[in-house]
C-alpha cells in the first residue's frame, strides 16, 4: 500500500552533478539564498559560495532536496518564483543556526528523511529506502526497480548512464567512497550521511545491505517530528494508524530510517510524552495502534524541544 505522497511523484535523476553531500554546503546555501535575491542564478554564486559552476548547481541540489530551502514568491511585481530557506533550514544553519557544522547526528537525520521520505524527492533516494523491501540490493537491481518505477509514473524514458550516475551518488553518500583508490583528492571525503550507517557493503562489488535494527543515534524527538510530519502528509490527524504501516508504509519513520519493530516499539513508546499525548501507541483489540488527535504538534515545535538544549555556534 502506498502513501498518498506517491500521487506527487516526481521522476527526476539529476541535479547533483555527481558530488554527494559535503558537510559545510547546506549551512552555505541557506545563507546564500536567503542573502542573494537572484539566489543561486546570481552571477557572483560561484564566488560567493567559493566552488565551481557545477557545485553551485549541486549545492542547490541538496539544499532544496534536503527541504532546506524552498520556492517563495518575490514581493517583485515580476513574481517570479525564487528560493528562500525553509523554518527548518533557517533553523538549523541560518545566521543564528542551531546546527550549522552538522556536529549533531538528530541533523543528519533530519536530512536523509527530508531526501527520502517524499516521492515527490529526489527519485532514486526515494526507490531506495521505500520501494525496496529486500535487505540486500546491487547497483544493477536498484537500476532494474527505478525503470519499474519509472514506468509507473512518466512517460519517457531516461538515459542508462543518467541512472547509473545517480545511483552511484545515492549510494555514495551512504557507504562512503574512501575504499575506492580510483578516487583522489576532496572526493574521498565521506558524505557526512555515512555516519547513519544505513547502507553496507557486502561480499562482491557494487552489493550492499541496508538491515532493520535499532538507530542509537536517531533522538526520539526527531523520529516523533518526522512521525508528526508524516501523519500531516498524509492528512490522517484525528486517525488511527496501524503499527505495520508506521513500520512499512512507504514515506513512514520506520520504513525511511529502516528501523526494527523492536526499534519501532520503544520509538513509539516515547512518543506519547513528547507530544504532549496527541500521539498515542497502544494496543487495541489485541492491535498495536498508533492513535492521533485531531491537531498533531507541528515538527520544528517538536525539534526545538532537543535543539534548543544545544549550545549555538556561528557557522563559518
Amino acid at each position: 500500500m502506498h502513501n498518498l505522497d506517491v500521487i506527487q511523484a516526481r521522476i527526476r535523476f539529476s541535479g547533483h552533478e555527481s558530488f554527494p553531500l559535503r558537510f559545510s554546503w547546506l549551512a552555505k546555501g541557506v545563507r546564500f539564498c536567503k542573502s542573494k535575491p537572484m539566489g543561486f542564478s546570481d552571477p557572483e554564486a560561484m564566488v560567493s559560495l567559493g566552488v565551481g559552476k557545477n557545485m553551485v548547481r549541486s549545492i542547490r541540489f541538496w539544499c532544496t532536496e534536503a527541504q532546506m530551502i524552498g520556492t517563495a514568491r518575490s514581493a517583485a511585481r515580476t513574481r517570479k518564483p525564487s528560493l528562500a530557506p525553509t523554518p527548518l533550514g533557517d533553523f538549523l544553519f541560518g545566521e543564528d543556526g542551531a546546527d550549522p557544522y552538522v556536529e549533531d547526528p538528530a541533523t543528519l537525520w533530519l536530512i536523509h528523511w527530508g531526501l527520502s521520505s517524499r516521492a515527490a524527492g529526489p527519485t532514486t533516494w526515494y526507490v531506495l529506502f521505500n520501494e525496496i523491501r529486500s535487505s540486500e540490493f546491487t547497483t544493477r537491481s536498484v537500476i532494474r526497480d527505478l525503470r519499474q518505477y519509472e514506468v509507473r509514473f512518466s512517460s519517457e524514458a531516461v538515459a542508462e548512464k543518467t541512472l547509473e550516475r545517480d545511483v552511484d551518488c545515492c549510494i555514495r553518500c551512504y557507504v562512503g567512497s574512501s575504499a575506492d583508490k580510483k578516487i583522489q583528492g576532496e572526493d574521498v571525503l565521506d558524505c557526512p550521511l555515512a555516519e547513519l550507517d544505513l547502507v553496507h557493503r557486502v561480499g562482491e562489488a557494487g552489493a550492499f545491505s541496508f538491515p532493520r535494527g535499532p538507530r542509537r543515534t536517531l533522538p526520539p524527538v526527531v523520529f516523533a517530528s518526522c512521525l508528526a510530519e508524516y501523519c500531516g502528509r498524509v492528512g490522517i490527524g484525528g486517525r488511527t494508524l496501524s503499527f505495520e504501516q508506521v513500520a512499512y508504509g512507504p514515506g513512514s519513520p520506520g520504513q525511511v530510517f529502516h528501523l526494527s519493530e523492536d526499534a519501532l516499539t520503544d520509538l513509539l513508546e516515547d512518543v506519547e510524552a513528547l507530544t504532549s499525548g496527541a500521539i498515542r501507541f497502544g494496543m487495541t483489540a489485541g492491535l498495536r495502534q498508533v492513535r492521533l488527535a485531531d491537531s498533531v504538534p507541528a515538527p520544528l515545535s517538536l525539534l526545538k524541544k532537543h535543539f534548543t538544549r544545544r549550545p549555538r555556534h556561528a557557522a563559518p
